[in-house]
């Protein structure tokens, strides 16, 4: 699927989204979950592919006020996720519309990478090496995404319908974990789930 008709299918989706978004806010909820403890107090935190902001609802229900940047290639779902903002006091908050393979971001400037669902829709060599490159020495990565396999049943559904795919091909974790380690991140842990 080319970048442009996924700008524009999230552009066009943007207002309603969170309203079919359960899947989504589950895996971002378990993500949270397990990142929890790697949340820097006093550094960044970039949301690739932030969406409409959830990341943030979920950093601020647990009073977590850690500065954040909020990155999406979607215009819409940025000034979705740009109401919800917090001031500086509260942890100030970023919004830039711009996609995870042309971050602009300093070098070395961010603690965690948090992305939830959002790399399928990415270049993942691309993504992968704008992230390293963008995440302090000491940083960490989070990341959520559907691997081979993952969402097979609309996949078939979709296909009986008129006999066309339109589910991205995902990765699967072996081509993941060589892309991570060929870019440079150190102690990889996986789950699938």
């Amino acid at each position: 699927m080319s970048k442009s008709l996924i700008t524009k299918n999230f552009d066009r989706s943007a207002r309603k989204y969170d309203e079919h978004a359960v899947l989504q806010r589950k895996i971002a909820d378990y993500l949270f979950t397990i990142s929890r403890p790697l949340i820097p107090e006093n550094d960044q935190i970039l949301d690739a592919g932030c969406g409409t902001g959830y990341f943030h609802e979920l950093l601020r229900k647990n009073k977590l006020r850690t500065a954040l940047v909020q990155l999406d290639i979607s215009a819409k779902m940025c000034q979705i996720a740009e109401e919800y903002s917090s001031p500086p006091e509260f942890g100030k908050t970023d919004t830039i519309n711009a996609d995870i393979e042309q971050i602009p971001l300093e070098n070395d400037s961010i603690g965690l990478v948090f992305s939830s669902m959002s790399l399928q829709w990415t270049n993942l060599s691309k993504s992968l090496a704008e992230i390293y490159r963008i995440l302090k020495k000491d940083g960490y990565f989070s990341i959520a995404l559907p691997i081979n396999g993952t969402l097979k049943e609309l996949d078939d559904i979709i296909i009986s319908l008129d006999g066309q795919k339109r589910i991205n091909n995902f990765t699967n974790e072996s081509i993941l974990n060589n892309h991570l380690e060929q870019y440079g991140f150190k102690n990889i842990q996986m789950q699938t789930k």
